[in-house]
This record gives C-alpha cells, sequence and structure tokens, in this order.
C-alpha cells in the first residue's frame, strides 16, 4: 500500500465552509483544472444531473496491484477515511472519493494501466457540487491558501468557454480483433454445458490510435449530449491520461440509510429504426437466455443486501432505452441496517454477476484465464461518501482508457449455455460503439 498519509492519524484534511458559486460548464472546468496540474481529479455527474468535480490531493490512500484481501482494506479504509471528515453532514460538506479495479487481487498486465492502483480513496483539495436542483457550492481544504484566487479565475473562464472547434472527425486507426473473444466465448460455452458454472461475462478490447491527441472536453460533452440519463464519469491520476465512462449501471446508493440499486443485465441493440427496435424489445421480452441472465443477478444482489439491509425488495423489470442499446432492468431497494453503511454494501456487491458471473469466484477464475487483456478499471467501481457513509457508487462499463492519442475500447457480454457466438460478438460491437462514436467528435 502506498499512502499520501497514513489512514490511521487522528487528525485529517479540514475544509472550509462551502461558498456558493456558479458551474455551468462542469466538463470544461473539470478540463481546465487538470491543465493546472490539481491531479488526481475527478468528474461525476450522477443520473439525478448532480455534478461533482473534485481535483487535488489533501489526503489519499492508494493499493498497488494484486491486492489479497481487498473487501476488509475497503471496508476499513473507507471507514477511516470517513471519520476523517467529521462534522455535520451536508450540502456543503466535503466527500471521499473512491474506486476499485474488476478484479484489486489481480491486475498484473500489459502496462496499459501504468498509473492506475488497483483501489484508491483520496480527499480532494478542491471540491465543486451542483445539485439536482442546479445550486453549486465550492469547498477549498484549509491548507489550499495562495492558488485559491487562481482557481477561482481558472474555473471562471473556463466556465464561459466555448468547446474547441473541429473541423472534421477524428482520423484514427482501429484494431478490432474479434478472434481472441470469438475463441474465449467457444471455450466459456464449452465450459457452461458442463454445469462448472452458470454464468461468466467475458470482455473484449479495441485500440484506437489517432493522428492527434483526443480532445477529452469534446468527447466527454458528447457524452453527455448523447447519454444524459447515464452517469458520466472521468478520472485523471496524472498527466495525459483519462479513463472515462458513460455508464447507465448503478451499483448502490445510499441516502439517509436508503438504499437504492437496479439489476441491470440482458441486451438487445436499438437498431437503426423503429421496426428494428420493436424486434430488439421483443426479444428482450421473448429471449429466455436474457431471462436466465437477469434472473441470476437479481438472486445473488438480493441475497448480498439482505445481508446488511431490511426491506430488500426487487421491483417489476422494464427495458430501459440508450441510444445505442436496450436493457432488461429491475429497480431494486432496501435499507441498511444500524451501523452499516455505502461501503459495506460496495464490498459485499463487487463485481456483480452482471459484470463477472455467476458462482463469482469460479467466474473470475475463468476470466482470468480466457481474457488476453486486463480490466483495469473497466467493470470496476468509482463512487464517492460523506461524512454520514452516504454517498453514490458506478460500475464502469461504457468505458475507455485515453493516453495522448490512444485509446483502448472495452465491451463485454454475458456468455451462458444458451449463448450464440454470432450474437455476443455482435453485442460487444454495438456496446463499444457508443465510445468509438465519443472519442470521433474528439
Amino acid at each position: 500500500m502506498n499512502a499520501a498519509a497514513s489512514p490511521n492519524e487522528k487528525r485529517g484534511p479540514s475544509y472550509e465552509s462551502g461558498e456558493s458559486f456558479p458551474l455551468n460548464s462542469p466538463v470544461a472546468v473539470f478540463v481546465a483544472l487538470c491543465r493546472q496540474g490539481l491531479y488526481p481529479a475527478v468528474l461525476w455527474k450522477s443520473p439525478e444531473q448532480e455534478w461533482l468535480i473534485a481535483c487535488g490531493s489533501a489526503h489519499a490512500v492508494r493499493f498497488e496491484a494484486s491486492l489479497t484481501g481487498w473487501r476488509e482494506a475497503f471496508r476499513e479504509t473507507a471507514e477511516k477515511m470517513r471519520s476523517m471528515i467529521g462534522g455535520t453532514p451536508g450540502a456543503g460538506d466535503p466527500s471521499v472519493f473512491f474506486h476499485i479495479s474488476f478484479d484489486p487481487a489481480d491486475e498484473e498486465g500489459d502496462g496499459s494501466w501504468a498509473g492506475f492502483p488497483c483501489m484508491e480513496f483520496f480527499l480532494p483539495s478542491v471540491l465543486l457540487k451542483r445539485d439536482s436542483a442546479g445550486d453549486s457550492s465550492l469547498l477549498f481544504e484549509r491548507t489550499v491558501r495562495g492558488d485559491r484566487e487562481r482557481i477561482r479565475s481558472v474555473i471562471e473562464t473556463a466556465d464561459s468557454e466555448p468547446a474547441p472547434m473541429v473541423e472534421e472527425p477524428l482520423c484514427a486507426n482501429l484494431e478490432w480483433n474479434e478472434v481472441p473473444f470469438t475463441l474465449a466465448v467457444e471455450q466459456a460455452v464449452r465450459t457452461l454445458r458442463r454445469r462448472a458454472l452458470e454464468k461468466v461475462v467475458l470482455a473484449r478490447r479495441a485500440i484506437v490510435t489517432a493522428e492527434r491527441e483526443i480532445l477529452l472536453r469534446n468527447v466527454l460533452e458528447t457524452l453527455l449530449v448523447s447519454y444524459s440519463d447515464c452517469y458520466l464519469y472521468a478520472y485523471a491520476p496524472e498527466a495525459g491520461v483519462r479513463f472515462i465512462s458513460a455508464s447507465p449501471e448503478r451499483l448502490i446508493r445510499s441516502t439517509g440509510g436508503a438504499l437504492r440499486t437496479a439489476v441491470l443485465a440482458g441486451t438487445a441493440p436499438t437498431g437503426r429504426n423503429l421496426v428494428e427496435e420493436q424486434e430488439g424489445r421483443l426479444r428482450i421480452q421473448t429471449d429466455q437466455k436474457i431471462w436466465k441472465e437477469h434472473s441470476l443477478v437479481a438472486e445473488m444482489m438480493m441475497l448480498a443486501l439482505r445481508e446488511i439491509a431490511d426491506d430488500v425488495v426487487l421491483e417489476q423489470p422494464e427495458i430501459l432505452r440508450l441510444p445505442n442499446v436496450l436493457h432488461l432492468c429491475s429497480p431494486l431497494r432496501g435499507r441498511l441496517l444500524e451501523g452499516r453503511r455505502l461501503a459495506d454494501a460496495v464490498a459485499l456487491l463487487h463485481p456483480t454477476p452482471a459484470v463477472c458471473g455467476t458462482p463469482r469466484d469460479e467466474a473470475r477464475r475463468m476470466i482470468r484465464l480466457l481474457e488476453d487483456f486486463p480490466r483495469g478499471l473497466y467493470t470496476g467501481v468509482a463512487g464517492w461518501f460523506d461524512a454520514a457513509g452516504d454517498g453514490d457508487s458506478v460500475v464502469m462499463i461504457r468505458s475507455a482508457l485515453v493516453r495522448g492519442n490512444t485509446a483502448y475500447l472495452f465491451g463485454g457480454a454475458g456468455i451462458t449455455e444458451e449463448s450464440m457466438i454470432k450474437q455476443e460478438v455482435d453485442e460487444t460491437r454495438v456496446k463499444m460503439q457508443a465510445m468509438l462514436s465519443a472519442l470521433a467528435r474528439g
């Protein structure tokens, strides 16, 4: 474990009361603060249209690769970080930000995720918030003194700057090798038919190499317009490196102990017109493979939440429509037991069968065997929590890792014994198209 300061310190960072501060263009402000070298940096937008921008580190705890026993380490560190905030929880108080890779115990790889810890917590030096009503505030950690006016000036200038003009779409080379994924799906289906496990989620990666640096602001604003009802998340550990996600998948949200999430599993394309969309809807309603996949995820999430919550209720399924895909979605809610917090739910749920499989341990071992690249933060979890232990978290699908003029795109599909290889390949291609289209605007 590497830490900017020991998590055992009794006294941590302290924050001055939040000042009202306009925030009209959060994406532009985030990019501008990154240019000032305020790392790590996080941009967060929830489906409820709540925005957070966290930059600089007043206190951080980083865990490097191959972290065994990560669940206990996550819960313990979350509680220590929460206790550092102190004060009365509320809209003006600071938040602890965190992320967890898909598989913290096995994150050796090809170097593409260099600079990304497998798990990290940090309290920002600068925090901007905008709630769903549009009210915004700016918080500084007390030690940030001499730079405050400069940071305010940067924010004010960026908040009114138009996005850079792009006369032509990004010209890039796309490596779209489907052979390894096809072979992995074939092997997985053979194993599943022997009843070794019920479901495994396999992923693939494409690599985009552009002729110039990819413009982060343009990519994020394209995703914001196209996927306005999804999370928008960006994480920059250092200059020139960004992880971005436009995910529809909440892991868990806690508000006053009330838990909200959704089972999101089962996918069909929206198609090119209304007729094809209706075909996709009919497929979701009638496809046994989709309903089996959905029920496996629902069962695991309900069992996990019942360990820490009462009144766990799975609501009627509905179809969630995104510009490129349709998902089978069942809202799930509950209420935390006394003494439990968001971090307890995160540690229990991650990774869900929607991104891993079931049984979880067997599925994870198969993923390690069959996938030919490290997932890193793809299908990992990012989130935040406050002094009360309430907060929100997202499963980072529909994502890309950007390094200068190179982007790594990811897409996955749930494999069961009924899976048809061409359908699974097509599903991953459609899912990756969302980020590919946004990158073309960068």
